[in-house]
């Protein structure tokens, strides 16, 4: 790690973080009795032995705190390189049907470059906030079942999403402190099969977000009313092609057509002597 002071006012720094490989050994069993139309048809023993092997992690920091007359400056940047490498093997013993060995191996690579920027000028008696975030992500994900009892698969995952906003706030006396900002953010996804773009899967949009906030102290009481909206997104993990394999009819993976999420939220808090309350309300929708 480096930090270096330029002035009373000025500053930088870097640190740099590396994780070597591990390796995890998993032995899981699942017990299956299956019946059809009430009927029992048959009887299943799986038995799983999974290996997990981790990449060399590198991890990235840097970052500048800084001013420039009346104007704060304070920009991060992060970058991140991960992945693993996993293999499965799962013995299936049935007491009717023909018994079953599934090998699978999942390698997972991940890339995540991001930078933020926030600028503060005091304006109007209040202060302004305001700046970019910037997110570029890459996930490649393949998974391959030599027996072909689950389809192998080769996806690409590319994200990369771009978030200007500002916020104004400012102290009212006797009245209490409001505060007031936008987002906007425009995001690509790009799925890719076998190397090939997905059209239906890929997408770009962008959204704007309000917040507002208000507090102020009632006699004893203070108190604070709150609105905001922001997106949450599905991990790579729900959007992952690597299978679990409970039996030859129980699969569960990722869905790389799961979309976003809007969630408005309201709040209410306040504080009165020891005692707090809040209450809040949120709507979320894709």
């Amino acid at each position: 790690a480096i930090n270096y002071l330029l002035n009373e006012q000025n500053t930088f720094g870097a640190k740099y973080e590396i994780t070597l490989p591990a390796t995890e050994d998993e032995t899981t069993t699942l017990a299956s009795d299956v019946t059809a139309n009430g009927q029992f048809y048959d009887k299943w023993q799986n038995l799983t032995n999974k290996q997990t092997k981790g990449n060399t992690k590198h991890k990235v920091n840097a970052y500048f705190v800084g001013k420039i007359g009346k104007l704060d400056i304070d920009w991060n940047f992060d970058y991140l390189h991960s992945g693993y490498d996993e293999q499965s093997r799962i013995t299936e013993t049935c007491q009717i049907q023909d018994d079953r060995l599934l090998d699978a191996e999942n390698n997972v690579r991940n890339r995540m470059v991001a930078s933020k920027l926030t600028l503060t000028y005091p304006l109007f008696g209040g202060s302004l906030d305001f700046g970019a975030e910037y997110v570029n992500t890459k996930r490649q994900d393949d998974y391959v079942n030599p027996q072909n009892y689950v389809v192998s698969t080769f996806s690409t995952l590319k994200e990369q999403s771009i978030s200007p906003y500002a916020e104004f706030s400012r102290m009212i006396p006797n009245v209490g402190q409001i505060r007031a900002g936008v987002r906007y953010e425009h995001v690509t996804f790009d799925y890719y099969n076998n190397g090939q773009l997905v059209n239906d899967q890929s997408r770009s949009y962008g959204n704007l977000y309000p917040s507002i906030s208000f507090g102020t102290q009632l006699g004893k009481v203070q108190a604070q009313i709150a609105y905001s909206a922001k997106t949450t997104r599905p991990t790579y993990r729900q959007l992952s092609n690597d299978v679990f394999y409970g039996n030859r009819y129980s699969l569960m993976r990722g869905n790389p057509l799961l979309d976003n999420s809007t969630i408005h939220n309201i709040s209410l808090q306040g504080m009165w002597k020891f005692i707090q309350f809040s209450l809040s309300y949120s709507d979320e929708h894709s």
